[in-house]
């Protein structure tokens, strides 16, 4: 964990996280099920898990546009990432086919979904001095249905998403939206997130301070100053650095 000395901070009343590879651990419960159906379908054993994983999270971003828009409803979208998976494992397969291997993954992956370790009893802590929000780039529904899941819906005081709040990270509007929710200014508020483009940078245009869960120890890009966490555990020491004391 990167854990510079605390200067003197102004405890913030509101914290916002996100979610996915976040709160919730997206990427342990993605490898999950690519692995489950990739045991049952030969075609996607011609490529490594990892690299499947990548290539998955490739076409999800590139789909992404379009489910926002509400021109592709995530079922659908869903299944046409499955379809480009299949022809990147070098194999065309029909519509029906890929609305089953759809449906197997989502299946899975709702089998494997499980919290960020630490993360709510940060949360927990968090809240009994400061509102809690989760700003997400996904669908208010699927992403309520997460929370739910891994037992921190009791204890998020808010949820926005691009649905609910009509913008997406970075654009400052998202971070504005959630401002309004929580009842706070900027300058007492913390954005903790995995992405630097969509959380720190995102978070960092609307006067928000923001803290990078860097999980996976990825080095930061030139000249990228940033405070940084690469857990939730031991929770004293994250409270520190959030809220600038034990």
């Amino acid at each position: 964990m990167n854990l510079p000395p605390v200067e003197d901070v102004t405890p913030p009343s509101l914290v916002l996280f996100d979610l996915d590879d976040t709160l919730f651990d997206d990427r342990y419960a993605r490898l999950a099920a690519l692995r489950d159906l990739r045991g049952a379908e030969p075609v996607l054993a011609r490529r490594p898990l990892s690299a499947l994983s990548r290539e998955y999270g490739r076409l999800l971003d590139a789909g992404y546009p379009a489910v926002m828009s509400g021109d592709v409803p995530p079922e659908e979208a869903r299944a046409l990432r499955f379809e480009r998976l299949a022809m990147y494992c070098g194999e065309r397969i029909s519509a029906a086919r890929a609305a089953e291997w759809a449906a197997r993954y989502r299946m899975s992956h709702e089998a494997h979904r499980r919290a960020v370790p630490g993360s709510r009893r940060l949360i927990e802590r968090l809240g009994a001095s400061a509102r809690i929000g989760v700003v997400t780039n996904w669908v208010h529904a699927e992403q309520r249905e997460k929370l739910r899941a891994i037992g921190l819906e009791g204890v998020v005081d808010f949820l926005v998403a691009p649905d609910t709040a009509h913008a997406t990270k970075p654009d400052p509007r998202i971070f504005r939206h959630a401002l309004r929710e929580g009842r706070s200014r900027p300058e007492r508020a913390v954005m903790v997130g995995d992405s630097l483009v969509y959380d720190v940078r995102g978070a960092r245009a609307c006067g928000i301070r923001p803290i990078w869960l860097n999980r996976w120890k990825e080095p930061a890009p030139p000249g990228e100053n940033v405070d940084q966490l690469s857990s939730f555990v031991p929770t004293s020491r994250v409270l520190e650095r959030i809220v600038g004391r034990r």
